[in-house]
């Protein structure tokens, strides 16, 4: 029983942790603000960290074109790296960013770049089917406990000598049952909730993701762009090539103070 009830506390730990991102030299004192702004010939891009979690990376994206010529921006090409150490600062336009950036990154090379509409798609389809088979199984194992809890209970009430020793595995039996139970609906409901904002963002999706575009001249494209998680880690470089410039966004998981 103690056994379960930890392994029930761990997950309602684990569906409510995420991590919040913050450019690398964020200060609150300074009132700086989440996102990063970077600009090139005319070209300006924005970049904020939304949230990591259904083992995503979400970030939102910004590209304002002033250059006077079309831009063409494709998602596919982009890129991010992350690790336990700073990423190194480039020396000037001649240094290859993913050059620099590959020996510091622990993310696996097939992990790096962002994902498809098609791909988001379908891991949100399939943390749906999970988030349910989750909610089910912890609902059984509620009703299992308190059938089990009612069970001992009638035999206790049919001993013919019932001892302090009996009372006291009796009222043992009933705090665990009960710290259980509270854990279980703790974790069905995180699972239920988790469950509608992940088809709520299924359902925007569509409106949502930064899609490949030629952005004309004096315009902006907005959207989020898509990593897959591959762990938690303290340092993080997004690179966002536009019309052959690499736009280098760094950076690093927030730290209480930055709240």
């Amino acid at each position: 029983m103690k056994t379960y009830t930890t392994l029930l506390l761990l997950l309602v730990g684990s569906t409510a942790f995420g991590q919040r991102l913050v450019p690398i030299n964020f200060s609150k004192a300074y009132q700086d603000p989440y996102y990063m702004v970077l600009e090139a010939d005319s070209i300006t891009a924005v970049l904020e960290h939304v949230e990591t979690e259904n083992r995503l990376v979400i970030f939102d994206l910004e590209i304002v074109n002033k250059s006077g010529l079309p831009l063409k921006v494709d998602p596919k090409l982009f890129h991010y790296y992350a690790g336990s150490s700073p990423f190194p600062e480039l020396t000037g336009e001649a240094d290859n960013v993913h050059q620099v950036s590959f020996p510091y990154s622990q993310v696996p090379g097939y992990l790096r770049k962002s994902l498809t509409k098609n791909v988001v798609e379908d891991h949100y389809e399939t943390q749906i089917k999970q988030q349910q088979t989750l909610a089910i199984i912890f609902g059984v194992l509620s009703v299992g406990m308190m059938v089990a809890d009612v069970a001992s209970d009638v035999r206790d009430s049919k001993k013919e000598f019932y001892t302090q020793k009996d009372w006291n595995k009796s009222q043992t039996r009933d705090v665990l049952t009960a710290t259980t139970l509270m854990t279980t609906d703790a974790v069905i409901r995180s699972s239920q909730e988790r469950n509608y904002y992940t088809r709520e963002d299924l359902h925007y999706l569509d409106q949502e993701i930064m899609q490949p575009m030629d952005l004309p001249d004096t315009s902006a494209l907005r959207g989020k762009v898509y990593f897959p998680k591959n762990g938690y880690y303290r340092y993080y470089r997004v690179v966002v090539p536009v019309e052959g410039y690499n736009f280098v966004f760094d950076f690093r998981k927030a730290r209480v103070s930055d709240y």
